[in-house]
């Protein structure tokens, strides 16, 4: 089941979705819009370091962009 971190240290309204397959941690990064959970980037995670090595710039960079209407998220799922 994975564990929700509402933010992530350096970045502005990012959280993550956190779990573990097999041997990697995995994550989803993103932030909630309008009571919606938004996901912008996907990576692993081992020892502090993301893989691939942006995700961090890039997930708060897409929020940004999302957030000031430069971008709209592609897909939405009512859970």
């Amino acid at each position: 089941m994975p564990s929700y971190r509402p933010r992530l240290k350096g970045l502005k309204g990012v959280g993550e979705l956190r779990w573990q397959s097999g041997k990697k941690q995995h994550r989803l990064l993103g932030f909630f819009l309008a009571g919606v959970w938004i996901a912008v980037v996907g990576c692993t995670h081992k020892q502090q370091i993301y893989n691939p090595a942006n995700a961090l710039d890039t997930a708060q960079k897409y929020a940004n962009e999302i957030r000031d209407g430069r971008a709209l998220p592609t897909v939405e799922y009512a859970l």
